[in-house]
Formats: C-alpha cells, sequence, structure tokens
C-alpha cells in the first residue's frame, strides 16, 4: 500500500473533523442556509459535547434568530466550559437582557467586567442592567466608566442621557 492509500485509510483527526463541521456551518449561514447551519452546529454538539465551539456558533445563530431562550441554553453550557471568558459571560448576559431577567444579566455583566475592567461594552451593558432594576446611580457610575474609557462610545452616551 502506498503512502497516499494509507493517508486516506487513516481516519480524521479529531480536531480536522471539528474544524470541517464549523467551516460547514460558518459556509451556510453566509449562503443564508440557516437549515444547513443548524443542522452544522448540531452535529459539532453532538460530535464535540465538551468543546464550546458548537455550543458557541449555535447560540450565536438562535440570537440571531431573536430565539433569546434557545440562546441562551447554549451559552449556558459555554459559561460551564469557559467559566473565565468575558466573551461567553457577555453573550449570556445579552441573552437574559433579552428575556428581562435583568438581575441575571446584570450579574453576567458584573462577573465579565470583573475579567476585563476596561470593556466599554460591558460597562454600558451593566449601567442599563442597574438602570432597568430601578438603580440610576449604579447605571449612571457604569455608564460614564464606559464614556471615560470611549469618549466617543453613542450608545453609552445615549444611554446617559
Amino acid at each position: 500500500m502506498n503512502d497516499a492509500r494509507m493517508h486516506d485509510a487513516a481516519p480524521r483527526g479529531a480536531e480536522d473533523h471539528l474544524a470541517e463541521l464549523v467551516a460547514a456551518g460558518t459556509a451556510a449561514l453566509e449562503e443564508g442556509d440557516l437549515r444547513r447551519a443548524l443542522t452544522s452546529y448540531q452535529a459539532v454538539i453532538e460530535a464535540f459535547p465538551d468543546r464550546p465551539e458548537g455550543h458557541n456558533n449555535l447560540g450565536a445563530l438562535w440570537a440571531s434568530l431573536g430565539e433569546w431562550t434557545r440562546a441562551e441554553a447554549c451559552f449556558d453550557r459555554v459559561v460551564a466550559l469557559l467559566p473565565g471568558n468575558p466573551h461567553v459571560l457577555y453573550n449570556r448576559g445579552v441573552m437574559r437582557s433579552h428575556l428581562g431577567r435583568h438581575a441575571e444579566a446584570g450579574a453576567d455583566f458584573a462577573a465579565a467586567l470583573a475579567l476585563a475592567p476596561d470593556d466599554a461594552d460591558l460597562h454600558n451593558n451593566l449601567g442599563v442592567s442597574h438602570y432597568l432594576r430601578g438603580n440610576p446611580d449604579g447605571a449612571r457610575r457604569h455608564l460614564e466608566a464606559a464614556l471615560r474609557l470611549r469618549p466617543d462610545y453613542p450608545n453609552a452616551l445615549l444611554n446617559l442621557c
């Protein structure tokens, strides 16, 4: 058996398979085929349940479709897999905000902010969360912090107004 046939007969590496599945989902999204993207990301989760990629991508897809509860469930799993990742906490906080669960969203934004204290988006969202929970002083503190970090940040400026 020559080397080329041996290579073809060898099982694909797990990382290659993961990358192929994720790429297929991304390509499907770029082509506007949401059903195929959904199928690809679900296949990632089935094949690699302890990897964050499929859960995160599926969460982002659900979020883009306004399926906040489904997106939150995906991001819950990613938070369990990557507990110290501020981006994942931010994503879950945004989903919880959409669901009107502002205290939980605020907890996610605060946890993320503890990991990334110079993130203006986190300050902005935490400020909104404070406001929606009836804490205008906390809102002002975080919105002003966002503007100190990014003086040209229109969302923080509008929210402060």
